[in-house]
């Protein structure tokens, strides 16, 4: 008589470990969904603060009726915004700092900057636009310059007064402007003003003179 053989107890080795391997294949498939999410979401997350300043600087800059930016002002204008880096994306608690280097090619986020060109180079004309950009973009903000001379610091004002006259709503927006000073309101409507001071370069009268970003212009 022959025996009867059974494959029961292997058929159902077989589909234990067929289920165990769908189990870990879902987990996998789950784990690369939910990065995939995380992934799309802080790509949104670059509409924060900071991203919104830098990007409206960077309108701003292009947006100056007849003066179309040289390649060296580009290059100046590129190093303030990586000087300045840190004090845009201030508000911004989770700030991924490498990524925003990476996506903006800057090699650090150094808090200085040095510009050195010979004369009629664009210097001046590179700091009145980046100002009234800066200005104009980000809210609660404060800037000092500083010039050789009364004369000059005066002018330089005028200059970023007209260049910020020239933006969508600029003129509108600016409550103070003497010789001296400069206030607007802020960009998205809240409580403050930005403030930019243009000072004639005398250690003795500006001790304890600061702001969130100084600039000094010089002609060599």
């Amino acid at each position: 008589m022959a025996k009867e053989i059974s494959y029961n107890k292997v058929f159902e080795t077989l589909l234990s470990s067929h289920n165990n391997k769908m189990v870990q294949a879902l987990k996998r498939r789950r784990l690369s969904g939910m990065l995939n999410v995380i992934s799309q979401q802080k790509s949104k997350g670059m509409v924060t603060k900071g991203w919104r300043r830098l990007m409206t600087i960077r309108r701003a800059l292009d947006s100056f009726t007849g003066f179309e930016r040289t390649k060296m002002q580009k290059r100046f204008h590129h190093a303030f915004l990586q000087a300045t880096a840190m004090h845009l994306f201030r508000d911004d608690v989770d700030v991924d700092l490498a990524r925003v280097m990476k996506q903006n090619q800057w090699e650090s986020l150094k808090q200085q900057c040095l510009c050195m060109t010979p004369r009629r180079f664009g210097k001046t004309m590179s700091v009145g636009m980046f100002c009234a950009s800066y200005l104009y973009s980000v809210e609660n903000c404060e800037i000092a310059i500083f010039s050789t001379g009364r004369r000059a610091s005066q002018k330089l004002l005028e200059l970023i007064n007209s260049l910020i006259c020239k933006l969508p709503g600029g003129k509108e927006r600016i409550i103070k402007y003497n010789q001296e000073v400069l206030n607007m309101s802020n960009y998205d409507g809240s409580y403050g003003q930005s403030k930019l001071s243009s000072y004639p370069s005398n250690a003795k009268t500006l001790r304890g003179v600061g702001a969130d970003i100084v600039m000094y212009v010089t002609l060599l």
